[in-house]
């Protein structure tokens, strides 16, 4: 999680505007916020795995988090426990972690050969240490689909070895903001705590996140300058929007889910940049992609995305 604007908000508001009880209350409406975002994103790299060029092989379906990156270590404390440094904040149904056996408040204690304790801050409040931990997992995880893992609940430690299934490359989190709006950097997908309590459904917050998650897949934020000097904002947003309704799709997600998103959401062009190219454009070319999808023979269940199926021939 990474609540840089919550926790500039904290250290900045006076003691008195923020009583323990309301942090505790912040703390935790905002793991929520990671935990429905996490099913979502688990969901939808899962389900397309098969037609991603840009994989990982260390999704566990899990939420890390660290006492250090919140401004008041006893709330929480008293918001999650924290009994390890670093913790497991949720796991997502049906996951890797949750086939472990891992639950949300497990410790963190050793990665590969590496014990996490280890890993130092340089200050705090700090999101530092997690970014280690979560750089050292995708080294440990990278090269081979057996994880090992110690973790401790209570007094009990366990001995963990993950299997672990190839996804469509991202991590999933939760900006602390009260803009509405979303990003993706070719490596994570950024959706705002107040994106995620505009939305109507979870068919809503999907089709954000698929959307941003398409970026991704498609090399938007990372390519080549020329490649990005090539395309414009509107045409990367409507190749977005349009691979999006496959991803949605793929993921049993009802695709109506980002018409209705934009029904609301584009007349009063609350998402930035989202605004481009216009939300009647966009509901347009995202109803022409749904009338495509339906016409398209699935296999095993699944269409390939013809984005996608490109963007694998141009590799």
């Amino acid at each position: 999680m990474k609540w840089f604007v919550l926790i500039f908000a904290l250290i900045t508001a006076p003691v008195v505007a923020a009583p323990k009880a309301e942090t505790v209350a912040a703390y935790r409406a905002i793991a929520a916020q990671d935990a429905r975002l996490a099913v979502i994103g688990h969901r939808l790299a899962n389900a397309n795995a098969a037609f991603c060029s840009h994989k990982m092989g260390h999704n566990p379906g899990w939420v890390l988090h660290d006492i250090a990156q919140y401004p008041d270590a006893d709330a929480a404390k008293s918001a999650f426990g924290f009994t390890q440094p670093v913790e497991v904040a949720s796991v997502v149904a049906g996951g890797d972690a949750e086939t472990q056996g891992v639950k949300a408040g497990d410790g963190l204690i050793r990665i590969g050969n590496r014990d996490v304790a280890s890993f130092t801050l340089s200050k705090k409040p700090s999101v530092e240490r997690l970014e280690t931990v979560r750089k050292f997992l995708d080294d440990v995880w990278g090269p081979s689909d057996l994880a090992p893992l110690r973790v401790k609940r209570g007094t009990e430690t366990r001995e963990l070895l993950f299997q672990l299934k190839p996804v469509c490359a991202s991590y999933f989190w939760v900006d602390a903001s009260n803009k509405i709006e979303g990003g993706a950097d070719g490596d994570r997908v950024r959706i705002t705590s107040a994106l995620i309590d505009f939305v109507g459904s979870d068919d809503e917050l999907a089709a954000v996140a698929a959307h941003e998650l398409a970026h991704n897949l498609l090399g938007h934020p990372t390519g080549s300058a020329e490649t990005r000097k090539s395309k414009s904002i509107t045409a990367t947003e409507l190749e977005a929007d349009r691979l999006s309704v496959w991803l949605l799709t793929n993921a049993g997600y009802d695709p109506q889910g980002a018409l209705q998103f934009w029904q609301r959401c584009g007349p009063k062009s609350c998402v930035g940049l989202f605004r481009y190219p216009g939300w009647k454009k966009r509901m347009a070319t995202i109803k022409a992609e749904m009338d495509v999808i339906a016409k398209t023979l699935a296999q095993n269940g699944r269409r390939d995305p013809p984005l996608l199926s490109a963007f694998r021939k141009a590799q």
